[in-house]
């Protein structure tokens, strides 16, 4: 059942862009900002509604206060291993992906918005080193400090263990900001994570 609060302020701006008759490609990305914004409100405001979707969680940006990433957990991995710390080294399988409203509005187990409806749907991948719903064994995890990377994911690999695979949600104050980075990355972009832990490399 799709969570109408949830997705209303999504739907409304899906509907707002597809009357523009600006090219796709310059549409797509028109009002990134103020769309990126709204999003991480409605993330907000629902988190704050709890009855609406008990599996949003989040976790303060203890480098960006007041900012805020939120994750939802799809899969749970071994909870006898202890998380990384600070200053780990980890061994991840990601796929990030801008915000695509359109989708989002598609969704039906909000749970699972965007992970499994990226494929058929064709919303923007920025980045990822896996390319099938599910990492396979062709492909290879890559790996980092925690502490070296952007820190709306330095707070979200502190609370992962081995197995852990969530779904994740960076405002662009936790990710890469106000500009565009040097892989090309959007300014102002919402980043959202298909994360999952391979193994914690060294404590």
């Amino acid at each position: 059942m799709i969570k109408k609060l949830y997705l209303l302020p999504v739907i409304l701006f899906a509907l707002s862009f597809a009357a523009c008759d600006e090219s796709e490609e310059v549409s797509k990305y028109a009002n990134w900002q103020e769309r990126n914004e709204a999003f991480m409100d409605s993330l907000a405001q629902v988190y704050e509604g709890q009855a609406a979707e008990p599996r949003l969680f989040r976790v303060e940006d203890q480098r960006n206060k007041g900012a805020y990433v939120y994750y939802k957990v799809i899969h749970e991995g071994d909870k006898t291993i202890d998380p990384p710390f600070y200053t780990s080294t980890v061994s991840m399988f990601y796929r990030g992906m801008y915000l695509n409203e359109e989708i989002f509005s598609m969704a039906e187990a909000p749970e699972y918005l965007v992970t499994k409806l990226y494929a058929e749907n064709g919303i923007d991948i920025f980045d990822k080193n896996f390319s099938g719903d599910d990492p396979g064994d062709f492909d290879s995890p890559s790996t980092f400090g925690v502490s070296q990377v952007i820190t709306g994911w330095t707070e979200i690999l502190q609370l992962m263990r081995p197995g852990d695979r969530f779904e994740v949600y960076v405002p662009y104050e936790s990710g890469y900001g106000t500009t565009v980075s040097s892989s090309g990355t959007l300014a102002y972009s919402t980043l959202i994570f298909d994360m999952k832990m391979e193994r914690i490399v060294e404590y």
